[in-house]
């Protein structure tokens, strides 16, 4: 082509080119402590084509010498995003004239097209991987552009180029820039001066946030330094880790195996156990105890980590630099009621250490955070195996009020006398508990094992238990489905909304005597349940009995949560999953359908509630199934609720008076009326209607024919005695 053809100037060929900034655009790098990125690949491409740029490009080879020349210092100046432009014919063209610093930003630059969906052909990427690995060995690099290389090799798995990097005996070792992706640096100062800015160091940090474990290991055996801070800043929240807990945390996140190894190449290589100081509540011990990794804590103990750290109390923390836990934080998730019951009846009979006396970390989120100890994340019932070991090991076992609160609350009944153990006032302590909370250490473990009182209470009588489908414990007692708890069809319950049918609901409450539980009493209701959808909820329907020396008890649990929530024996779990798993709990879901479908057909139906959802919001929730809508348009109960129901009024009282309703929106006083409302004739109903003065149904007089005046007579006839027979109940 000849100049003359087009006689614009290089910069108006390669406009984008020319109007981009002389400074280094922003990569992976800066934006390297922005964790979220890192979880998100693809998610943000830096490294966008512009494909208009080819034909200028071929435009721009066409021209003169002279406008080569021309061309020269602005691709000099502007090679970082000449590479991202993937302007490599050029680049082959301007090669010699141009700096070894900017031939190192072209490849920076270009490097980024390999991440993404900058190249949708995997021929071009590795057509374009294929020609920087020919230039990198032979081309000066400055810091920045040798991180960016290597932190993009490390994400698209390109060891082949990250090693070709660190073979080079020239390597620089920074300084990095960091949070460039940030405008206001000004409010990071405190986190870039705990940074690392040496080359190797960041791209270790970009191999271990990414877990490419081949990558950490290139990277130690260059020398990298492996107790480099990691520091995410996140929406809301900013944590620091050192390499050792990002990799413990965040990498497990990503690949559990790849994690594993990224660690122990660590440990192996350095890497402190005990973590970094600026670390707070993630230090590798604390996040392998929260993980439940037992090996990993064993073995960061024996290489030196201790339960000690913690991060600083201030009673007022306003105004303070840095992270500090507060008043408001040690109290957060605690009624103050129940810190006041610690104080006065259990502290007197327990040493209770300060809050602060012992280490405390501040896990923060959005809501404010919350305060972890290394005791409180072993301190339960399921762990008391890994609690006893690691006392030894140097755990502080001094309790606190709401290390206190967590124990009783959880029911952590075996860590609490294993805390207490040399306590003489135990017992009167475990009364103390009970006595504010009955049910403490009985919340859903070992049911299965319930013994009945020796007296023999709270026994169910005329049990006739089914041989075919018993459980049979190791212990050698027995666990029925009671299957009595469906009303037979000829019940005498009353109707019922169809698609319901009538169980009786069992609720069980139960006390911790020593290594036992016993069932104290037990509470036996008829409900109207809905027919079941599944399995699931119709196993949730079916009580449990069992049988100890021919005495039947109800346990206060249900077929489906026999083996959910049970703390038992290994033994006795198999033995509960193989009866599950069998015959003989097909058999029981059957008889209970059987039963359920038998009942349905011979149940009568009540009337079905015709309102809407605007109607409905106007009165409490447990009246929804008994309000219907009258022939008149007004609302009503129905007789089947009033029935069932005698405390409705009562509730609906104090409903009232806790709402206050709006007195635009008035609630309607007919729900007051249920003593008379189902003793009126249906056929009667229509002609009656409320006297809001007297707060009862009173005759309509308003007849529009004769029908309604014989029906109108026959109202007033039938409220007049009904008047007569309350006055003379009532004795007046």
């Amino acid at each position: 082509m000849n100049p003359q053809e087009d006689n614009r100037s290089i910069p108006e060929l390669l406009q984008d080119l020319a109007s981009s900034t002389t400074e280094r655009p922003e990569g992976i790098v800066d934006w390297m402590h922005y964790g979220f990125r890192l979880r998100c690949a693809g998610m943000w491409d830096p490294a966008v084509r512009y494909a208009t740029l080819d034909s200028l490009e071929e435009l721009a080879l066409s021209l003169s010498e002279n406008a080569v020349a021309q061309l020269t210092p602005l691709f000099e100046q502007r090679a970082w995003m000449a590479g991202r432009h993937d302007l490599r014919t050029l680049a082959d063209l301007l090669w010699p004239r141009i700096s070894p610093a900017a031939q190192g930003n072209f490849l920076a630059g270009a490097m980024q097209l390999l991440e993404g969906d900058a190249f949708s052909a995997s021929a071009k990427a590795d057509d374009l991987s294929t020609w920087i690995l020919q230039r990198l060995p032979m081309t000066g690099l400055e810091a920045p552009a040798a991180a960016e290389i290597g932190a993009y090799a490390i994400i698209c798995k390109n060891y082949t180029l990250l090693q070709c990097l660190l073979n080079r005996d020239d390597l620089p070792e920074g300084p990095v820039p960091r949070f460039s992706g940030y405008r206001d640096q000004l409010r990071f100062e405190e986190q870039l001066s705990q940074q690392s800015t040496c080359v190797l160091d960041v791209l270790l940090e970009a191999a271990i946030r990414c877990v490419r474990s081949e990558a950490v290991q290139l990277l130690l055996e260059r020398g990298a330094n492996p107790n480099i801070p990691c520091w995410i800043l996140e929406r809301n929240f900013n944590e620091w880790h050192s390499a050792l807990s990002y990799a413990i945390q965040e990498g497990r996140e990503k690949s559990r195996e790849g994690a594993q190894k990224i660690v122990g190449l660590l440990l192996s290589h350095g890497a402190d156990p005990q973590g970094l100081e600026c670390a707070g509540r993630n230090l590798p011990l604390m996040l392998a105890i929260q993980q439940r990794d037992w090996a990993l804590a064993d073995l960061l103990l024996d290489l030196g980590a201790t339960f000690e750290g913690g991060q600083p109390y201030e009673e007022n923390s306003h105004g303070h630099k840095g992270k500090v836990i507060s008043e408001v934080h040690l109290t957060m998730g605690y009624r103050e009621e129940d810190l006041q019951w610690v104080d006065q009846k259990l502290s007197p009979l327990i040493s209770l250490a300060k809050p602060w006396e012992i280490p405390l970390f501040l896990q923060g989120d959005g809501q404010g955070g919350h305060i972890i100890t290394f005791l409180g994340n072993l301190a339960s019932d399921q762990h008391i195996a890994q609690l006893r070991k690691y006392e030894a090991k140097g755990l502080g076992t001094t309790l606190t009020p709401m290390l206190l609160l967590n124990l009783i609350n959880g029911g952590c009944y075996e860590a609490l006398r294993h805390l207490l153990r040399n306590n003489p006032d135990i017992g009167r302590i475990m009364f103390r508990i009970r006595r504010r909370k009955p049910d403490f250490a009985t919340q859903g473990n070992e049911l299965m094992r319930c013994v009945p009182e020796h007296d023999g209470s709270h026994t169910l009588s005329g049990f006739h238990p089914c041989e075919e489908t018993a459980l049979t414990l190791p212990d050698g007692t027995r666990v029925h489905a009671w299957l009595d708890c469906v009303a037979p069809p000829a019940h005498s319950h009353g109707p019922i909304s169809p698609g319901c049918f009538w169980l009786q609901t069992i609720s069980a409450d139960h006390r911790r005597w020593g290594e036992h539980l016993k069932t104290i009493r037990t509470r036996r209701v008829w409900r109207a349940v809905k027919v079941p959808k599944n399995d699931y909820q119709l196993e949730d329907l079916i009580p449990l009995v069992k049988e100890v020396n021919d005495t039947f008890f109800l346990l206060g649990i249900t077929l489906r949560s026999l083996s959910f929530g049970q703390k038992l024996p290994g033994t006795w779990k198999e033995c509960v999953e193989v009866w599950k798993n069998g015959v003989s709990t097909h058999l029981i879901r059957e008889q209970f359908v059987e039963r359920m479908t038998a009942q349905m057909s011979m149940n009568v139906d009540a009337p079905r509630p015709v309102l809407g959802e605007k109607d409905l919001k106007a009165y409490p929730p447990e009246f929804w199934p008994y309000l219907l809508r009258l022939d008149d348009g007004t609302i009503g109960m129905t007789p089947d609720g009033c029935r069932l129901k005698p405390d409705m009024l009562d509730l609906y009282e104090v409903w009232a008076r806790q709402n206050k309703p709006d007195k635009n929106l008035p609630i309607d006083p007919r729900l007051l009326a249920w003593k008379m409302w189902p003793q009126i004739p249906v056929e009667l109903r229509p002609f009656f209607h409320f006297d809001e003065l007297f707060q009862k149904p009173s005759v309509r007089h308003n007849a529009r024919n004769p029908y309604e005046e014989e029906m109108i007579r026959a109202a007033v006839q039938w409220n007049n005695e009904w008047m007569m027979k309350s006055l003379k109940e009532a004795g007046l």
